[in-house]
């Protein structure tokens, strides 16, 4: 009788699995996810969409505060009309860190999140 793995099955399986592949999960998002107690996974293991949203989460704030700071401090603009620009800024090193960590993920051949934690064939018949 199999169960289902669990969140922390998972994560804990993954990470093993980014150790073995001599890769770190690093994102200051996911450690903030993971000290907030969220159920985020490894970047890696968020496919293209995920990473592209992960990778947002982390830019386009960034982008925004320091064009504030550089560019856009003393003129006389309202907040909602950066949305645009700021997002346009953000947008190409958002989905250079997603392709490439997508793609790393694909070239170490690192398994879909799905089968994280899944209890071998072997393993359940010597049991």
């Amino acid at each position: 009788m199999s169960t289902a793995p669990t969140y922390s099955m998972r994560l804990q399986a993954a990470l093993a699995e980014l150790r073995a592949a001599g890769l770190a999960c690093r994102s200051p998002a996911f450690h903030l996810g993971r000290a907030l107690r969220l159920p985020i996974r490894p970047p890696h293991y968020l496919g293209l969409t995920g990473a592209i949203l992960h990778y947002a989460s982390m830019v386009v704030p960034v982008t925004g505060l320091a064009l504030w700071l550089l560019v856009w401090r003393h003129d006389d603009i309202r907040p909602l009309s950066l949305l645009s620009p700021v997002l346009q800024v953000g947008a190409l090193p958002t989905l250079c860190l997603a392709l490439f960590t997508w793609l790393v993920a694909r070239w170490k051949r690192l398994s879909r999140w799905q089968e994280l934690g899944n209890p071998s064939p072997v393993a359940e018949m010597s049991s």
